[in-house]
């Protein structure tokens, strides 16, 4: 299922120093991208602690600037947060509750993993429609501060794009998966997220999220952080973290218990795929988001694209939703 109607989405995301934009429709029955662009920032988009007027002039600068010179005529647009700045938790809940019985477990369960005041707070959630167990079903409760909402939708507001959706890298990935690969019933799906600091990794069953779970190469108050992992290093936690979390959540004994293993983000390096390709016996690739959409005849790529496609997965994600 796709758009109802051609209006699309323009798909926006600030990584590290990197601003990535995509606008993308339905046109045929088919998703299309109509433009795609990438430019560097002076200075890496840090949401937590820069949120001051002149940011939020440089960012919005940035997008206009953006919007003008590749002549973006659509409007409407999908921010996506990276998952640092989003609490989450996934909970069991009674079938047959009424919204308003849902709604107050839901802010019950947020009590419990938020220390500050929840009225600091949005909270959300989504209804995870995977095997049901035990006779209750599960959702995923979403917890973000209204300070960050505010700063992203003042950034917008100085622009002539209009916010109808601010989504979280982890689920704009997964829309990217489900639209351009085949996810079969129970399949096991491992995502891993490459980033500057940390890998983020992320199971699916079926093509619906199932867990996800961050590991940071540096402690966040370290001012001075040491050198990215080398090539073998990161190999070996990579395959550390997916089989603990395998194991932690009984889904098997290791990697090759899985179906297969995509891996995404700033820091995927051809060295570690092929090692991981050689190393264990399971299906593992980069994501391209490209891989099923087609092109407008007069959009011009980049080369610098055209080479990481696995860069642009959450940008292009953000656009994919079903209506």
């Amino acid at each position: 299922m796709v758009f109802e109607t051609k209006r699309g989405l323009v798909g926006i995301t600030f990584v590290d120093n990197i601003f990535r934009m995509a606008e993308v429709q339905v046109v045929g029955g088919q998703y299309q991208i109509n433009k795609i662009v990438q430019n560097k920032m002076n200075s890496p988009f840090d949401i937590i602690k820069h949120k001051d007027n002149q940011r939020v002039d440089d960012l919005s600068g940035i997008i206009n600037q953006a919007v003008k010179s590749n002549n973006v005529t659509l409007e409407r647009t999908a921010f996506s947060l990276d998952s640092q700045m989003v609490l989450m938790k996934k909970v069991p809940i009674d079938f047959g509750l009424s919204k308003v019985d849902i709604k107050e477990q839901v802010n019950w369960e947020a009590r419990q993993f938020i220390l500050e005041s929840i009225n600091e707070y949005i909270i959300d959630f989504n209804q995870l429609t995977g095997e049901h167990k035990k006779g209750y079903q599960e959702i995923l409760v979403i917890a973000v501060r209204k300070a960050i909402i505010d700063f992203i939708l003042k950034i917008f507001s100085q622009t002539n794009l209009k916010i109808e959706v601010i989504d979280v890298n982890i689920f704009s990935a997964i829309r990217a998966i489900r639209a351009n690969y085949e996810c079969r019933h129970g399949e096991k799906i491992a995502l891993v997220d490459i980033s500057n600091d940390k890998i983020m990794l992320c199971f699916l069953i079926g093509g619906e999220y199932f867990l996800s779970n961050e590991f940071r190469f540096f402690d966040e108050s370290d001012e001075k952080k040491g050198a990215f992992p080398t090539d073998e290093e990161l190999t070996k936690l990579i395959s550390k973290e997916i089989r603990r979390l395998i194991l932690d959540h009984k889904l098997g004994e290791n990697i090759e218990d899985l179906d297969r293993v995509f891996l995404y983000g700033e820091m995927v390096k051809d060295e570690v795929l092929e090692t991981l390709q050689n190393y264990y016996d399971v299906r593992i690739d980069k994501v391209n988001p490209f891989r099923r959409l087609r092109f407008a005849s007069d959009v011009s790529v980049d080369e610098a694209i055209w080479a990481r496609p696995e860069t642009f997965v959450v940008s292009i994600g953000s656009t994919l939703r079903q209506h």
